[in-house]
């Protein structure tokens, strides 16, 4: 029950129930929260089970964890009390992670016990960079690789995520995003608002590896394009089968104020979620033998 292994095998069959939907889902954040619990679980669990006994009986729980059965169900420590010890074991888990984690495991929490849609409201750009940093900090400490836990499709950008969120070009972008907020204001506001309906026409031309964004400048419609990263399982609902595509944005241009961003990096620094996805609809067909389409119409 208290496994390091077992707790690392049903994080990574977490990741990939929430890798199943697109990032802008609530239902990822939901299941990477519980992916991040278990990857906790296993790191505290590797250094001896007993850390992951809740104390308040030793007879039951702590006896378990030292391997003696006694009558009763094991109870484990609450989630705050984890990362309170991981703090102290494993170096690099610091402050800030344990601040992240608090706050993401209320996030779930309120999800879980309350009307609100805590996940729903969650903005990627805020919290997929803090998210990968920890895991790859406790997959560190379990002796594996991010890769592992991740799979090759998405390891590539969440290294991205991650040395974004400690580059030095963050104010070099901010000063970007002003200067051209400051030009854009100083248009007429007749301009500003034709600017902003052209852009809205426009958006609708934005399709497959691009998308439309709030720019961070002008508040306008500005042309995310990205790379694609993954499919989605397909989905049968209302008579349909459709498919998820996952991209991450490398380009951020915006015809209105001319803010560019260049790569995902600025992207992640101007708040801005670099991930999306597009829905197309599919068949059986098209999914396992698509090299034999011509052969199959001309039947």
């Amino acid at each position: 029950m208290w496994s390091s292994d077992g707790y690392w095998l049903k994080a990574k069959s977490y990741i990939e129930k929430a890798n199943e939907y697109g990032q802008d889902r609530w239902e990822h954040p939901f299941w990477c929260s519980l992916s991040l619990e278990l990857l906790a679980r296993a790191a505290l669990t590797k250094v001896h089970p007993v850390l992951n006994a809740d104390p308040q009986n030793e007879g039951i729980h702590i006896m378990y964890a030292l391997g003696i059965q006694l009558k009763g169900q094991p109870k484990s420590i609450p989630i705050h009390s984890v990362i309170g010890r991981l703090e102290k074991i494993i170096e690099g888990f610091e402050k800030p992670q344990k601040t992240f984690c608090d706050y993401f495991f209320i996030i779930r929490n309120q999800e879980l016990h309350t009307g609100e849609l805590s996940c729903e409201a969650l903005n990627p750009a805020k919290w997929q960079a803090k998210f990968y940093e920890t895991c790859k900090i406790l997959c560190d400490f379990l002796g594996k690789s991010l890769n592992e836990f991740l799979g090759d499709e998405l390891v590539e950008a969440a290294m991205q995520m991650i040395e974004a969120a400690k580059s030095k070009k963050l104010g070099k972008v901010k000063k970007n995003i002003n200067d051209h907020k400051a030009v854009f204001e100083e248009k007429d506001p007749e301009e500003q608002e034709k600017l902003k309906q052209e852009s809205e026409i426009r958006r609708v031309e934005w399709k497959h590896e691009f998308t439309s964004k709030e720019c961070p400048a002008c508040n306008s419609y500005a042309r995310l394009g990205g790379e694609f990263v993954r499919e989605s399982p397909p989905v049968y609902r209302d008579d349909i089968l459709y498919v998820d595509r996952l991209y991450i944005a490398n380009r951020l241009e915006c015809n209105v104020c001319g803010l560019v961003l260049d790569d995902m990096e600025e992207i992640l620094m101007a708040d801005v979620d670099p991930s999306f996805s597009e829905r197309v609809s599919t068949s059986l067909h098209e999914l396992y033998e698509p090299e034999y389409e011509f052969e199959y119409e001309n039947m």
